[in-house]
């Protein structure tokens, strides 16, 4: 247990300290602009930088670089796992970004349900500035992982630090020289500082992995679609599995920006209390279980009992928590309308149904190290897709009449049925199947 403890302590130490950046970003972000459609529209291009580097470039290639490098035997090996992963990831960066050049409009519609039309011409223009992304977040993802791999937990744990910091630098700047009304400079420039964050951290951590400094530095600029082929043909259940488990929050999103402007602003106020625990704990436990079920050899019965108390034990602190104090914390920190919205019962309500969804989306995480390290696609699938389903079908069905309350219900009903599965596709219920992993 100590050993354990050592490694989620030390990912844990420095990702609280980017955390508590992102939270003071948001912070001043609610506390400045308050819940209105230029902040609605930051939050939406966040979650689509978010989105291809979670969704696309985890799923599509970074679950499978750790496993393929606990397999090497050599640096040569190595190299050429990372050959293949950065050639494969730069081919299809080259197609999103002709995607993007051609009909932005389109990625904007399949994400949003607004119709207002200032909120999708300023995406649009917004979503034209991140086409840097597309190198410089897989380059992060991958190099990172790689860090991760090494043993590196506080160097892969900066990257928490560098990006909200960086974006946190850029609001304090922002308000002090832009006027938010001016939607076209105020976008651009909060935009400019997130794209120098991953430029940060794609420095810092290639400095850490020494990769630069070594003869497959040319990696970087290779390309090659027979490898994106490969890797797509060889992962595809575990990157259809994973691919449905992440579009919970773009789910989410499509709905509230349906709704009244500013109701994106203000449910992702209200999960910012969430986001931080499942942030922390998942991060670290993940990270810790990841690396540990990549070895091939079968991990004692009693490793498992530990990472699921830490896991269960967290999760009841935080609830609780969140029960006492959550709502009172969240109109203490973004005041204003905030403090006025959680006098109303149904907030604190969502609140709670939030921080259960948190600790249950933790769990699935975990699961789901486990199910990409040990190849069972079909079991990613199945969950997943049922997920989805779920979540589509509770969220069309409530949101029109009970707003975020009907989101957040909807949600946590999909991940507790994706937890469920998970569990049970690993034959928990007669302890066989953690002895198979």
């Amino acid at each position: 247990m100590s050993q354990i403890l050592k490694k989620v302590t030390d990912h844990l130490l420095v990702s609280m300290i980017g955390k508590v950046f992102g939270f003071l970003r948001y912070v001043l972000l609610l506390r400045l602009y308050g819940t209105d459609s230029a902040v609605d529209i930051i939050i939406f291009l966040i979650s689509l930088v978010w989105f291809w580097s979670n969704t696309v470039v985890s799923s599509l290639f970074s679950i499978r670089l750790v496993p393929l490098l606990s397999t090497s035997q050599s640096e040569l090996e190595r190299g050429v796992a990372l050959l293949k992963i950065f050639s494969g990831i730069n081919a299809i960066s080259i197609l999103v970004a002709l995607v993007i050049l051609i009909s932005p409009q389109s990625i904007v519609n399949a994400f949003s349900g607004s119709d207002d039309a200032v909120f999708l011409a300023e995406a649009t223009a917004g979503l034209w500035l991140l086409i840097p992304l597309l190198i410089l977040v897989p380059l992060t993802e991958v190099v990172t992982l790689y860090n991760q791999w090494r043993g590196s937990f506080k160097v892969v744990a900066s990257n928490l630090v560098v990006w909200n910091f960086t974006q946190l630098i850029g609001l304090l700047y922002l308000s002090a020289t832009h006027d938010p009304a001016h939607l076209d400079t105020f976008i651009f420039s909060f935009l400019v500082f997130l794209i120098l964050g991953y430029l940060a951290t794609s420095v810092i951590q290639l400095y850490f992995s020494r990769i630069a400094s070594v003869e497959f530095s040319s990696m970087f600029f290779s390309f090659s679609v027979t490898n994106f082929l490969g890797l797509v043909r060889g992962n595809f259940k575990l990157v259809l599995g994973v691919l449905f488990l992440q579009l919970g929050i773009y789910i989410d999103n499509f709905f509230l920006l349906s709704l009244e402007a500013g109701s994106l602003s203000t449910y992702t106020g209200l999960a910012r209390l969430c986001d931080i625990f499942q942030s922390l704990v998942g991060a670290a436990l993940g990270a810790v279980v990841l690396n540990r079920v990549s070895l091939p050899e079968v991990i004692e019965i009693g490793w498992w009992y530990k990472i699921w108390t830490l896991w269960a034990l967290s999760g009841v602190v935080f609830v609780i928590f969140c029960y006492f104090f959550g709502a009172e914390f969240v109109a203490l920190i973004f005041g204003g309308e905030f403090q006025v919205m959680l006098e109303d019962g149904s907030s604190r309500v969502t609140l709670l149904v939030l921080s259960f969804s948190a600790w249950l989306f933790v769990g699935v995480l975990l699961l789901t190290k486990i199910f990409i390290a040990r190849d069972k696609g079909n079991g990613l699938i199945i969950a997943s897709v049922l997920g989805v389903c779920i979540k589509v079908f509770l969220t069309a069905s409530w949101y029109a009449e009970l707003g975020l309350m009907g989101v957040a219900s909807a949600s946590v009903i999909s991940i507790a049925s994706v937890f469920c599965c998970l569990v049970l596709l690993l034959g928990v219920q007669r302890g066989g199947g953690w002895r198979s992993v």
